[in-house]
């Protein structure tokens, strides 16, 4: 089951919308854009994310991250109209 779960999206340039699972993994929904950085309210612990192009599938940046506070700053890559952001916790 998945929750729509508006909370861990704080702070960003465009509109977000995020989606949660069960093994706490996030799908983050960016449009009408180009480049944003946004703050999330993540537990703490380490994850991967990936950042996916909408217009064709193709990965544009991907990484890992430790989030210690709760709190994280992600930069996206530069986008065209719209980019999906998926996280999932190691």
């Amino acid at each position: 089951m998945y929750l729509v779960y508006d909370s861990v999206v704080q702070y960003l340039v465009s509109s977000a919308g995020a989606f949660c699972g069960p093994v706490i993994q996030y799908a983050i929904y960016l449009k009408n854009g180009n480049q944003c950085n946004l703050k999330l309210n993540l537990l703490k612990g380490k994850y991967h994310f990936e950042w996916i192009s909408t217009m064709d599938g193709s990965l544009l940046k991907s990484g890992e991250l430790k989030c210690r506070s709760g709190e994280v700053v992600l930069e996206s890559p530069p986008y065209r109209d719209d980019i999906a952001l998926k996280i999932i916790r190691n």
